[in-house]
């Protein structure tokens, strides 16, 4: 795997971009303050594939990644799918002492959605501009106010093969239940959460914190970076230096 470098502050953070995106989520922030380092999720963007099964396997091919080229993020962001590797990268590297979950969660997926997973696995072989299509405007809060976006987000998740979207989709489905491990952390954990999130909901997440943590809610749906970009940039400088 590759990792492209930005930004020359002392602080290092890792950026993890979600299902059907790529690198250039991150292209918003500018890294005055801290370093930047950001990886692609295999068949995204411009990272080849290769097949892995859960998401705890992709974190320790990242984690790999990032010991060959001696990297050792203080902070690691992840968005959505990220957030899901970012929780299990953040298990794995002691000396990050922050976690941020853009529009992510922490709990494994019901029984009803691994299905839902596993028949996009299966459809995305012959209907994967409708896929597309279907999910992508699905993301935004407000999709009549971002046509543009979801154009240009649909147009480069065209790219991808089918087998991408199928692998990273089962490997969504398989993965972890990590809420006991971060009610249990007393390492720092930022928790972004869209009011309008389609995706993570918000009554799911808010129940799912009780008692242990206290999400930022913004105005957005599964997009936030898009949809309140200027507030992402407040909350995630906020969460970076201090």
């Amino acid at each position: 795997m590759k990792i492209y470098l930005e930004g020359e502050g002392e602080q290092i953070v890792l950026f993890i971009h979600g299902f059907l995106e790529d690198r250039s989520m991150w292209n918003f922030i500018t890294p005055d303050e801290f370093r930047m380092v950001i990886i692609e999720i295999p068949g995204h963007g411009e990272e080849p594939l290769f097949v892995y099964r859960s998401i705890e396997e992709l974190a320790h091919e990242i984690k790999d990644t990032l010991n060959r080229e001696g990297v050792i993020p203080n902070a690691i962001v992840g968005h959505s799918m990220g957030g899901y590797i970012a929780i299990e990268l953040f298990k794995m590297i002691d000396q990050s002492d922050k976690l941020v979950l853009l529009n992510s969660n922490f709990w494994s997926d019901s029984y009803l959605k691994k299905e839902d997973r596993r028949r996009v696995a299966e459809i995305v072989y012959n209907q994967k501009k409708l896929f597309l299509e279907t999910a992508i405007p699905n993301l935004f809060g407000d999709k009549a106010a971002f046509l543009t976006e979801i154009e240009q987000l649909i147009m480069a998740a065209e790219k991808m093969s089918p087998d991408a979207i199928a692998i990273a989709s089962i490997a969504m489905s398989n993965r972890n239940d990590n809420t006991d491990y971060l009610r249990n952390e007393s390492r720092e954990i930022m928790i972004i959460q869209g009011k309008n999130d389609n995706i993570v909901p918000i009554d799911q997440m808010m129940e799912a914190t009780k008692g242990w943590n206290h999400p930022m809610v913004v105005d957005s749906g599964h997009m936030s970076h898009t949809e309140c970009r200027e507030r992402i940039i407040e909350l995630l400088n906020d969460a970076i230096m201090h």
